[in-house]
């Protein structure tokens, strides 16, 4: 009997070892997260500050490792993945389980002055002479030369677009998708949450009514005003974005006196300079008429320059030619009416057969302990879950 005792408890003190390291989880490794700061060539842009994520043992070996560029989305800016998200936690979790490898992440600023950069080259000829010049900053030269040849100069990592990743979410998914299709030799994976993709879901959907329902008052009638700045924030969600995003992709540099309202052509700084006496606005040319009904701004600018859907069609043998790998989410609850844009996206995909080997489609519903009728899958939520989705998408395909 005095035998067994000692054999009983060392089982006992085995078996409740194994329950503890159950109990506690994996080993975790910590990266490290680096405040660093990334200067433009446009001088609009500046010196922008980026957080950098250093992957567990970066500093104890000589390796290079892939990159992902993760970019925010409209009203944030380059601490939102870090302070929102702890995305510094989600990789020390991924890599420590080794469901991801070793990764350098990047968070690069798209804010400007209007809210949201939408990671594009504003331009505009000003007073249509000459050449165009940057208006509201030159955001997607800044993310794919400056940022990627900053950061390949300074950190180790690979310098091939396979061991690339563009990621982002909302306004940073429309960027990730739109700079990785013009720029497949560049980012080989592209990786989009809840991004506006396919911009005639907004005439579809009818969102240029909600637009128009925001100013439904006795003071504007469903007019959006001739110098709206004012008004513009938080109780007018969508005509800010929608103003932000003309600001990326139709802005104006002219005389006061010849921006045309009934053009929706609006005014956002007024008398920003003179010429000849006359004052100089910057304003935004609106992609609808005064009926809200797309108008030449639509069809001419918007369309065939910055709508991701349009420009997958016309650079999908270029896209095909790089092998370009496309992660696609969006929650079933997208109150900004995203969801019809990543399935018709999808859709647009499979009839131009697109191997199916190089993308991965989600309409995202919910998760284990996040039923959909409490935890809704709305427009940014449930982003631990979804961000790791994406960038084990990026690390089964890097090419390192």
């Amino acid at each position: 009997m005095k035998k067994i005792i000692p054999v009983l408890v060392l089982i006992l003190i085995a078996t409740s070892c194994k329950k503890t390291e159950e109990l506690e989880g994996p080993r975790i490794s910590h990266g490290t997260i680096v405040l660093d700061s990334i200067p433009a060539t446009d001088s609009i842009v500046g010196v922008r500050p980026a957080f950098v994520y250093l992957p567990p043992g970066y500093n104890e070996t000589q390796d290079s490792f892939p990159t992902v560029y993760l970019l925010h989305g409209y009203g944030g800016n380059y601490t939102f993945w870090q302070y929102i998200e702890d995305i510094k936690d989600i990789a020390d979790y991924l890599i420590s389980t080794g469901e991801i490898q070793p990764v350098v992440i990047v968070m690069p600023d798209g804010m400007n002055a209007l809210g949201g950069s939408f990671y594009t080259d504003s331009r505009a000829r000003p007073m249509g002479i000459g050449a165009p010049q940057s208006v509201f900053g030159l955001y997607e030269t800044y993310i794919v030369q400056d940022v990627v040849n900053y950061i390949e100069a300074h950190y180790r990592v690979y310098s091939d677009k396979d061991d690339r990743a563009i990621i982002g979410i909302s306004m940073g998914g429309y960027g990730a998708m739109k700079l990785g299709i013009k720029h497949p030799d560049v980012f080989g994976i592209i990786g989009t949450h809840s991004g506006p993709i396919f911009f005639d879901r907004f005439i579809q959907d009818g969102v240029l009514g909600y637009v128009r329902y925001e100013w439904m008052d006795s003071t504007f009638n469903g007019r959006i005003p001739f110098k709206p700045a004012q008004y513009l924030g938080p109780q007018r969600p969508l005509t800010t974005m929608l103003i932000a995003m003309a600001g990326a992709f139709s802005p104006k540099v002219d005389f006061s006196s010849n921006f045309d309202s009934t053009k929706y052509e609006i005014i956002l700084r007024d008398s920003v300079a003179y010429m000849w006496g006359q004052p100089i606005a910057v304003g935004v040319m609106l992609p609808f008429d005064t009926l809200y009904q797309p108008n030449s701004v639509y069809d001419t600018v918007w369309l065939p320059r910055h709508d991701p859907a349009t420009l997958f069609t016309n650079n999908l043998n270029n896209l095909l030619s790089n092998g370009t790998k496309i992660y696609i989410d969006c929650g079933t609850d997208d109150e900004l009416f995203l969801t019809s844009h990543a399935a018709s996206f999808v859709e647009m995909m499979q009839n131009l057969n697109y191997p199916e080997d190089l993308y991965q489609y989600e309409i995202f519903r919910d998760e284990p302990g996040y039923p959909n009728d409490l935890f809704p899958a709305r427009h940014g939520t449930h982003l631990y879950f979804r961000i790791r989705r994406s960038l084990e998408f990026a690390s089964r395909n890097f090419e390192h």
